[in-house]
């Protein structure tokens, strides 16, 4: 009887076992590299233009070889010596 339990304990470990999806490796070689292009060179912001796109970024899409989800994030600084203002 003991035989049995572990011939059949074994069974359904070995039958449970699935293979393991795809490991992917991240290629160093590619990177990105491109520049990021803008729109326009220089912008004012005015309530006339409150609801307008003033600007826009663009750049290439960068490809890794498999589908990958590739998110980007855009981070802008203000310079010394800009005031800033709140609700104004």
């Amino acid at each position: 009887m003991r035989k049995l339990f572990i011939g059949a304990f074994l069974l359904l470990t070995a039958a449970s076992c699935k293979k393991a999806g795809e490991i992917l490796q991240l290629n160093e070689k590619n990177s990105f590299t491109a520049s990021l292009q803008v729109s326009t060179d220089s912008v004012t912001l005015s309530p006339a233009n409150d609801n307008d796109s003033v600007l826009t970024f663009t750049w290439p899409a960068v490809t890794y070889g498999n589908p990958v989800a590739v998110t980007y994030t855009l981070e802008l600084d203000v310079g010394k010596g800009t005031i800033l203002c709140s609700g104004q």
